[in-house]
């Protein structure tokens, strides 16, 4: 059964109607799969939430931090990769020094993982009634909130969901790089410094940070073509909810540069996240779930 809780939730995310049965179908089992894995694994349980941009990542963390809490009695948060976004000043600097195309935040080299991994360490070994702070990012005015803005979490915890776009992305091979992706990267990457600049940080900062997930899990789309169309969505379910404290939203031509940034790593994982999920859902044209995989490597005790 779907409590009220979890129908205020759907409410509030606007999720359509059938949204229940696939919490039913896939994220109820889904939760019971992780309870297993919690009671055999030191915790928290980090686990790692990956899909493109509108996939449904944001929503599918809050839900099980939901579930987990209603029905088997687990503490367990969920952060996103986004909130640990460089500020503006320092993508500034790094547009100046390195690529101007570092400037838009995004793609890989426009975090702070040292404060994402100092974040993540902070909620694994605090007690009971200590605080930990959660850095905020507002998308809206392009930067990260002041400290005393930043929400706060309250371990122990039993598992930490941790969402983004480029979560245990794979870094591509030399070749692949060559030949520009769109035209983003064809008019204002010509020499290839900037694409070379992020891929090189997947295969070593980014690579030794994505090792503290215990646990991915996937929502694959079928197709790059989806991400505009569902990216879009999104941003006007986010001036709709008016989550941000300024008024501006992203419109069409704007948004179609904005994904540009993110094409190439988004088809890459596309290609590769089938082969690197520990449990991974197939969503169709429609936004639903068709089929759930988990890895043959993957062991639920």
């Amino acid at each position: 059964m779907i409590s009220e809780t979890l129908k205020r939730f759907i409410r509030r995310e606007q999720l359509p109607k059938n949204y229940e049965k696939t919490i039913l179908t896939w994220f109820f089992p889904l939760a019971e799969t992780l309870k297993k894995i919690c009671l055999v694994h030191k915790k928290p349980l980090v686990v790692g939430i990956q899909g493109a941009q509108g996939s449904g990542k944001s929503t599918l963390a809050a839900l099980l931090v939901h579930i987990l809490k209603e029905q088997h009695e687990l503490r367990s948060i969920n952060i996103s990769l986004d909130d640990f976004y460089l500020t503006q000043k320092e993508r500034l600097h790094l547009s100046s020094t390195v690529h101007p195309l570092l400037k838009t935040r995004g793609v890989p080299g426009t975090h702070d993982l040292g404060l994402a991994s100092r974040t993540l360490d902070a909620l694994s070994v605090s007690g009971l009634g200590e605080s930990v702070p959660l850095p905020r990012f507002d998308k809206a005015l392009d930067d990260r909130l002041p400290s005393r803005q930043w929400s706060q979490a309250n371990p122990p915890l039993d598992l930490i969901f941790l969402e983004g776009w480029c979560l245990a992305a794979p870094a591509e091979n030399d070749e692949s790089l060559i030949q520009p992706i769109n035209m983003l990267e064809e008019k204002e990457d010509q020499g290839g410094h900037w694409r070379r600049y992020v891929n090189g940080l997947l295969e070593t900062d980014y690579a030794d940070f994505f090792h503290r997930l215990n646990l991915l899990i996937v929502l694959q789309l079928s197709s790059f073509e989806q991400v505009y169309e569902w990216r879009f969505l999104q941003e006007r379910k986010r001036a709709e909810k008016r989550i941000c404290k300024t008024p501006h939203f992203m419109q069409e031509a704007d948004l179609k540069r904005f994904i540009q940034h993110f094409e190439r790593v988004t088809r890459n994982c596309l290609s590769l996240m089938p082969q690197k999920a520990d449990i991974l859902f197939r969503l169709n044209d429609a936004h639903e779930i068709v089929k759930r995989f988990d890895s043959s490597a993957f062991d639920e005790a």
